[in-house]
């Protein structure tokens, strides 16, 4: 169980603090104080929330490319068929 004084300077932690949980939080399972401390941060702290979604998405992205059933995102990009490409035209000039 974490102290009084442990959980005030969770509580006043700073973004830079929060990231480092919240990356280790992906690794590790955080104590029940830490992980507490990141929600009430995230409540009030749009760009931790930010950072959090991306993590999420790396972390998705790098998983399913290690299990093959992701597209390739170094790939170039597809081209439009030239069907497609008059249809957005159409509907683009009204």
């Amino acid at each position: 169980m974490a102290t009084l004084r442990e959980m005030c300077r969770l509580l006043n932690a700073h973004c830079d603090q929060m990231s480092a949980l919240m990356s280790r939080a992906h690794d590790d399972t955080l104590p029940r104080c830490e992980r507490w401390a990141v929600r009430l941060h995230l409540l009030y702290c749009s760009a931790c929330r930010r950072y959090r979604r991306q993590l999420q998405f790396i972390t998705q992205v790098t998983r399913r490319l290690a299990a093959g059933t992701g597209e390739d995102i170094t790939a170039p990009p597809r081209e439009l068929s030239p069907d497609a490409r008059e249809r957005i035209k159409r509907s683009l000039n009204g």
